[in-house]
C-alpha cells in the first residue's frame, strides 16, 4: 500500500512538476526570508515595510550579480565564433584519431601528434609540419612554397646532398 501511494506522489509530481515548482520555490523563499523579516520587524519596522526592504535587498543583489558580470560576458560572447574555430582548428586532428580508431585513437592521438610536433621542429625539413601542427591560427602556405624556404635556409654542398639532408654535416 505504501508503494503505491509512493508511486502516485511521484507521478503526481512528475506530470505536475509546472505546477509544483512554483509552489515550492515560493515556500523555500518565504522560509529563507522570513527571518530577515522578523528581524527587522524586531527593531521596530512594520512588517509589511520590512518585508518591502528584504524584497529590495534581494532583488538589488540579483541585479547586480547579473549587471556585474555583464560587459565581459558581452566580449565573450562577440568572440565566440573566432575561439569557437580556433578549439576546431586545434582538436581536428585529435578528433580525425578519434573518427579513425575510436576512444583510444583520441587518447592516443595526442602524445603521438605532440611527439611528432616535437621531432618535426628539431628537423630541417620539419617546418611545413611544425607549421600545420601549430596551436597558433596561421594561413598554411602552400607546401611547394614553404618547403623551398626550409630547403633554401640550409646549405648543401651539391643538388644530390639536398634530397637527402641526413647524410650532409
Amino acid at each position: 500500500m505504501r508503494l503505491l501511494a509512493g508511486l502516485a506522489i511521484g507521478a503526481l509530481l512528475y506530470f505536475a512538476h509546472t505546477v509544483f515548482i512554483p509552489i515550492a520555490l515560493a515556500v523555500l523563499l518565504s522560509l529563507l526570508l522570513t527571518s530577515p523579516v522578523e528581524a527587522l520587524h524586531r527593531r521596530g519596522l512594520p512588517r509589511s515595510a520590512s518585508a518591502i526592504v528584504v524584497l529590495a535587498v534581494l532583488a538589488s543583489l540579483i541585479g547586480g550579480s547579473v549587471n556585474l558580470p555583464w560587459t565581459p560576458t558581452q566580449s565573450w560572447w562577440a568572440s565566440a565564433p573566432k575561439t569557437l574555430m580556433t578549439i576546431e582548428n586545434r582538436s581536428r586532428p585529435v578528433w580525425l584519431g578519434g573518427w579513425f580508431w575510436g576512444v583510444a585513437g583520441i587518447v592516443m592521438a595526442v602524445p603521438t601528434l605532440l611527439s611528432l610536433k616535437v621531432m618535426a621542429q628539431h628537423s630541417r625539413l620539419g617546418g611545413p609540419l611544425t607549421e600545420f601542427l601549430s596551436p597558433e591560427e596561421t594561413t598554411l602556405a602552400p607546401v611547394a612554397a614553404v618547403m623551398a624556404q626550409y630547403t633554401s635556409q640550409t646549405r648543401y654542398p651539391n643538388d644530390r646532398d639536398r634530397l637527402r639532408p641526413w647524410k650532409s654535416a
